[in-house]
């Protein structure tokens, strides 16, 4: 994990990634390895819960959700490609696909309205 935030600036996603916790995770990380960091990781999950509240709580929530799931599905195609490899073998982002058309048809059938 800390070489690809070295690597990259962000795991996958700036949101998740860039922000304190996920800083102290790192700075932990490299000064105690093989210890227990899950305290921090809650707290980093939580920073990130609560920015993703605001945004699905204002005017552009629509917007905000789409391009969350576009960047999502080329996140998966990148992890793919640069062959970074999930522990579960079928866990390879291809549901993002059914949940963009979803989100589609909801636009057209509910937001459109």
């Amino acid at each position: 994990m800390t070489l690809r935030a070295e690597n990259y600036g962000h795991l996958i996603g700036k949101l998740s990634s860039n922000n304190a916790w996920a800083q102290e995770i790192d700075k932990f990380l490299k000064e105690n390895p093989g210890k227990a960091w899950v305290r921090l990781a809650w707290r980093q999950y939580l920073s990130w819960f609560a920015k993703t509240e605001i945004l699905l709580s204002n005017k552009d929530t629509y917007e905000n959700v789409r391009e969350w799931l576009k960047l999502a599905e080329k996140n998966w195609i990148m992890l793919e490609d640069e062959d970074i490899f999930m522990e579960e073998r079928r866990n390879d982002g291809n549901w993002l696909r059914h949940w963009r058309q979803a989100l589609s048809k909801f636009n057209k059938t509910v937001l459109s309205y």
